[in-house]
């Protein structure tokens, strides 16, 4: 059940944006003591949200949205 999984991540903060392909966002977590990878893609008819092990390849020049989502964060303090 996905809301069990994503319960331990309550609270948690993003610490970095990755979005390797079109319509897939990964969002690298931190919660006290241990840090996840959220996977959320919104391909038509396989949408999916939840927690991976490892992160996919980033493609060689960064997609346009990727800077639009880091941009607060690097505004962030830390």
């Amino acid at each position: 059940h996905v809301g069990t999984e994503l319960e331990r991540l309550v609270g948690a903060r993003i610490q970095k944006v990755y979005v390797p392909r079109r319509r897939t966002v990964l969002l690298e977590l931190r919660v006290p003591g241990q840090s996840a990878l959220l996977l959320v893609e919104a391909d038509p008819g396989v949408g999916r949200l939840g927690i991976v092990s490892d992160r996919p390849a980033s493609p060689e020049r960064p997609l346009a949205f990727q800077g639009l989502l880091r941009h607060p964060l690097d505004r962030q303090p830390r």
